[in-house]
């Protein structure tokens, strides 16, 4: 014998008043949050505008540098450099260098030469 259920999946909760208010309530506190959200992103936009424009950097100069792959950034020497009483920081990051196996490094490689070996001759 099969075990089913009969009629499951066309039964619908019906909608009552406490249920309406119930998701009324969550619809109106979902739209206060995403109103708070936007305030408070586009308060932090006006204040990072602010501290750009106290520093001189204008919204359109701002840019972040590139990422190298072949440089490892965990270890660096800060360098600072001074001209006409500026004075910047310069980080020098070391190079990572290609892994080889061992097996690699032991292999010699020879160049071969450009005139042709000789070959046995033939006295004919």
């Amino acid at each position: 014998m099969c075990e089913t259920r009969k009629g499951t999946s066309t039964r619908k909760p019906r909608a009552t008043s406490q249920t309406q208010v119930v998701q009324i309530q969550a619809l109106a506190a979902e739209m206060v949050a995403k109103q708070t959200n936007a305030l408070l992103r586009k308060q932090r936009r006006r204040h990072l505008r602010q501290q750009r424009s106290a520093t001189g950097q204008s919204a359109t100069n701002f840019t972040r540098p590139g990422r190298l792959k072949n440089v490892d950034r965990s270890k660096g020497t800060k360098i600072n450099v001074t001209v006409n009483n500026v004075t910047v920081v310069i980080t020098d990051f070391p190079e990572i260098k290609s892994r080889t196996s061992p097996s690699q490094k032991d292999k010699t490689v020879v160049p071969s030469s450009s005139t042709p070996s000789p070959s046995p001759s033939n006295p004919s």
